[in-house]
């Protein structure tokens, strides 16, 4: 798969082939496009499908395009009669106008690669640009499968319709939105089926299936569904407005009830976003953090005075305990003056790194001198940015400064210390690990990635004066410490329901729907994982 998926190529496995053929092909004598047919496992799916409705010549129903085809299978399946070689052309889709196309298709059925925006060379952008002038342009930042779709549209006869193989992204990237935005009002009815098992052997990338239905008609129906693994039917789903299919949908994926547990906790039970106690940043961004963060061992190797070394976390990973007074301080970034005189040592350093271009990098090419950061502030706490686990909020006790792969949070004036354990306390709620399933990104392997926007809406509790003592604290540290995130989100709600007399039905609800986004975002089956 090596250089496949570095071209964003996943060939399609056979099941899920003969699944988006199913829910395509409803008829003997559709005509079908795959404008990236790659090893051809559509078209054969789509060939099967056609002869168990009682086509007598399938493979003359069947067309596609591929720049880069498998050559291999393509033609053990021409030379065994199931596909004909005329009708697969070896050429790049966005090459062939779709202006006057005389042969339109009844369906566009694809699996489009899923090349990443910064992938698409130069020469491939000005030709998809081209290609695309009579559309909407869709943004810079869109992967290569949104110009699949928009492009197919071209080749579509009135009534037709669209299946396509897309990966999470379409869910909630900012170009999904304008993507979507261009199918609507294309197609009588939009079905999108998220799948949760990973589908593609010894790759991340989860995916879901598009079905678009009447194209030329005013979109009447959109909905959602969600299944762990490939159904044998493609259902109904919830039905979703045009507005919320303009929005992000990875919230909109479950039952609405799961929106409405988070208004609950705002409106009747005190919770509210952390941004109305703290201001959320980024870390300290050096431009080449293996040069200007140091260990012990080279610091004194290069004779650094004290006074230049400030203690710093590298990575989230470190964040194993509720304050930073219990971390080592293993490493050190180097804070440098401007004006600072610099040991025989420290000077040859940095001469090195000069003569290794580190002073030409994006960030560090705008200091003077190069080598001398911005002065950092030690932060109040700190965050995961990103994370496959629960997410938790750390007390900077010790001042610790850290990088840009970890938040940090500046706790308002008023925010006291019993305030500030408060909020460590509910963040390992289910109701807020709910409020973050939701607002942050899910990415590769089921990472959470809290973008700082997202920080800001994670729900909260400050307390209202109510003390919490010390155990609760040194409790949460032992699960946290040995990994056990399911026993410290238990921890926390009971602690709720002792101390605030919040409902155990409600928290049942809360942590109910949180295991279901966490099962989702993981690739698990909800009905059997546990946090």
């Amino acid at each position: 798969m090596g250089d496949e998926k570095n071209n964003g190529i996943y060939y399609t496995p056979a099941d899920l082939a003969e699944f988006a053929a199913r829910i395509s092909i409803t008829s003997p004598h559709p005509t079908l496009l795959d404008p990236a047919f790659g090893e051809g496992a559509l078209l054969l799916a789509a060939r099967k499908r056609l002869l168990m409705l009682k086509s007598r010549k399938p493979k003359t129903q069947l067309y596609g395009y591929d720049i880069l085809p498998a050559k291999k299978a393509i033609t053990e399946a021409c030379d065994k009669g199931y596909l004909l070689r005329s009708n697969l052309f070896e050429k790049d889709f966005f090459a062939v106008s779709c202006e006057n196309q005389v042969h339109k298709y009844d369906v566009i059925l694809m699996n489009p690669p899923f090349v990443r925006h910064h992938l698409i060379s130069e020469e491939s952008q000005q030709t998809i640009r081209n290609a695309l002038a009579q559309f909407r342009r869709l943004p810079l930042t869109s992967d290569l499968y949104s110009y699949f779709i928009i492009y197919s549209l071209g080749f579509l006869r009135n009534n037709g319709k669209l299946a396509a193989i897309l990966p999470w992204s379409f869910l909630n990237a900012d170009f999904a939105i304008s993507l979507r935005r261009e199918l609507l009002d294309h197609f009588r009815q939009i079905k999108v089926l998220v799948i949760g098992e990973r589908l593609f052997p010894k790759v991340e990338e989860r995916v879901l299936v598009l079905l678009c239905d009447g194209f030329g008609k005013k979109t009447e129906k959109i909905s959602l569904d969600y299944s762990f693994s490939l159904p044998r039917k493609l259902q109904e789903g919830r039905f979703i407005n045009r507005d919320t299919w303009l929005q992000p949908l990875w919230r909109h994926v479950f039952s609405a009830k799961t929106t409405d547990l988070i208004m609950e906790a705002k409106n009747k039970y005190g919770f509210c976003p952390l941004s109305e106690y703290a201001d959320i940043r980024i870390g300290t961004v050096t431009g080449a953090n293996n040069f200007f963060i140091i260990d012990k061992e080279t610091s004194k190797k290069l004779n650094v005075p004290r006074r230049f070394l400030k203690p710093i976390l590298r990575h989230s990973g470190a964040l194993r305990n509720l304050s930073t007074s219990a971390y080592a301080m293993n490493d050190f970034l180097l804070s440098v003056p401007k004006t600072a005189r610099l040991p025989g040592e420290l000077s040859n350093y940095f001469n090195k790194g000069k003569k290794d271009g580190i002073n030409n990098r994006y960030h560090t090419k705008k200091r003077k001198p190069w080598y001398s950061l911005p002065k950092q502030h030690p932060p109040d706490a700190f965050l995961h940015y990103m994370t496959k686990e629960v997410p938790f909020i750390v007390l900077n006790d010790a001042r610790f400064l850290s990088t840009n792969t970890i938040h940090n949070i500046f706790f308002n004036d008023d925010v006291e210390e019993n305030a500030r354990k408060w909020i460590q306390l509910s963040m390992l709620t289910s109701v807020s690990q709910l409020s973050i399933e939701l607002t942050a990104r899910t990415y590769g392997g089921g990472v959470l990635k809290i973008e700082p926007s997202a920080a800001k809406n994670i729900l909260v509790y400050l307390g209202q004066g109510r003390t919490l003592p010390d155990e609760i604290e040194e409790q949460l540290n032992l699960f946290l410490k040995t990994g056990n995130y399911k026993e410290a989100l238990e921890y926390a709600d009971q602690q709720f329901k002792n101390r605030l007399r919040l409902p155990d039905s409600y928290l049942v609800e809360c942590r109910k729907h949180f295991d279901q986004l966490r099962a989702f975002r993981l690739g698990l089956d909800a009905k059997k994982s546990e946090t």
